[in-house]
């Protein structure tokens, strides 16, 4: 996430007026507007025989 200073930037950069940037700063502040996370439904369990262990490892190709 930019800080402030880069996010000044780039409301400046783009020309952006009050009313957009207050609409961005208030997205920026708010709670995700759904569950993020996923649980167990993104999760699997990469077994390793070298030494008996299970690691999980996601899913998702956007994790690393």
């Amino acid at each position: 996430m930019l800080n402030e200073n880069d996010l000044a930037a780039w409301y400046q950069r783009l020309n952006f007026g009050e009313p957009t940037r207050a609409i961005i700063d208030q997205v920026r502040c708010s709670d995700p507007a759904r569950r993020v996370g996923g649980g167990r439904s993104n999760v699997s369990v990469l077994p390793q025989p070298k030494d008996g262990r299970d690691y999980p490892i996601s899913k998702s190709p956007c994790r690393g």
